[in-house]
């Protein structure tokens, strides 16, 4: 997504994080994925020209969270969903 540099060419770095699920599906746990070194200006022009995706999907996914928040019966499914 973002153009990629050298550590030492980069302005910043966004650490990308992903919650993997353990074997007995109990827990979640934060796991380093990947460090993305890259430029103020080049991020810059991705982010202000960014298109959001349908907002169907996005209140589908949060009435399917909300509807298991309420029934008391959140599942790893609802709570971690990720958008991609």
């Amino acid at each position: 997504m973002f153009p990629e540099v050298k550590r030492e060419q980069s302005d910043f770095a966004l650490i990308l994080y992903d919650l993997v699920e353990s074997a007995d599906k109990k827990k979640l746990s934060l796991t380093l994925k990947r460090v993305v070194y890259t430029t103020f200006k080049s991020a810059l022009e991705i982010i202000a020209h960014y298109e959001a995706g349908p907002i169907e999907y996005f209140t589908e996914i949060l009435q399917k969270k909300l509807d298991a928040k309420i029934s008391g019966n959140p599942t790893l499914d609802t709570d971690n969903i990720v958008i991609e």
